[in-house]
């Protein structure tokens, strides 16, 4: 898990791009042509003012026990030690499950945001608000770094 500021801002305001599942935070906002959304962002003049960081966590297929609650507590602790929450706009661009990564870190933090008085912004795409039926393809298939369930039985 790690962040990376493309560039820092220079007037409060910071667009923090979360990629989504089975993805990084470079493979997701790139483009087949190299072309890359977050340096886009960066080089845009109009724009000049605004800071843009990536964040990355981990979603390979075989994660073992990495959970959503481990990509929400990554993304709380490396913001904080970036200085990311130290903006006074924060704009989220979040793609699949970043978008669900995003939403409960904010759903967790709530006071903290709003006694820091800080604006927040959210730009989902392709994200699920009510979960995917894609999630639950893999169900079947065992998990060899899990305990297997067992069979309970009522008298």
């Amino acid at each position: 898990m790690n962040g990376e500021w493309v560039r820092r801002p220079t007037h409060g305001t910071t667009v923090v791009f979360v990629h989504g599942i089975l993805s990084s935070g470079d493979t997701c906002w790139r483009h087949a042509n190299g072309a890359c959304w977050p340096t886009i962002l960066a080089d845009e003049e109009f724009l000049k003012f605004v800071g843009v960081y990536v964040f990355t966590y981990q979603t390979t297929l075989f994660g073992g026990t990495y959970r959503l609650g481990d990509a929400v507590d990554a993304l709380k602790e490396q913001t904080r030690l970036d200085g990311v929450l130290d903006s006074r706009q924060i704009i989220f661009v979040c793609h699949s499950m970043g978008g669900i990564v995003v939403r409960n870190f904010l759903v967790e933090r709530p006071t903290d945001f709003i006694n820091s008085n800080q604006a927040l912004g959210l730009f989902l795409v392709a994200s699920p608000s009510l979960g995917s039926s894609y999630a639950d393809w893999l169900s079947p298939l065992p998990r060899p770094w899990s305990t297997p369930r067992q069979a309970h039985f009522s008298s």
